[in-house]
This record gives C-alpha cells, structure tokens and sequence, in this order.
C-alpha cells in the first residue's frame, strides 16, 4: 500500500530505482507533485519522499496506472530502495 498524498491509498504495481508505478481508482495529472509514503515488503523502515507524476493511463476496469518518478527523497531513502531491489 502507498499514500500518495491527499489521503489517496494506492497499490504498487512495480517499483524501481527511479520510480513507482500505481494503482489507483483515479488518474492524476501529468506533472503533478505528490508525497510518497511506504513500506517496502519485509522491511519496517517507511519510505517519504516526493515524486512527479510522469505517466497516467486508465488500466483494466476502474483503475488507472500512474507512473511516478522518484523527485526528492533523503539519501538513506534512496538508499534503503537500491538494496531492496539488489536484494
């Protein structure tokens, strides 16, 4: 699960060094700044940052995939991200 700002709880569908992509009932504009707030599997440390929305397309029944580039996230966040996915 990840808040992406507004309240808004999204899915996380993939996620690299660079980005996330989401799930969500609604799209979000193209350029738009959110706050990322998440836990990645089998870790406790919280993820927070900000990201920008790149992508937004509408997916399978009522839900939209939205692609967010990492924008502003502490080092030791970044960091925490790389050796989850070098795992």
């Amino acid at each position: 699960m990840v808040n992406c700002g507004q309240n808004a709880i999204a899915h996380s569908r993939d996620i690299g060094a660079g980005g996330i992509c989401l799930i969500l009932e609604e799209p979000l504009e193209t350029g738009k700044m959110v706050h990322l707030r998440f836990t990645l599997p089998g870790q406790q440390q919280e993820i927070c940052g900000f990201g920008k929305v790149v992508w937004s397309k509408k997916a399978l029944q009522q839900h939209y995939l939205v692609g967010i580039q990492f924008w502003a996230f502490e080092e030791d966040q970044k960091q925490a991200i790389e050796t989850y996915l070098n795992g």
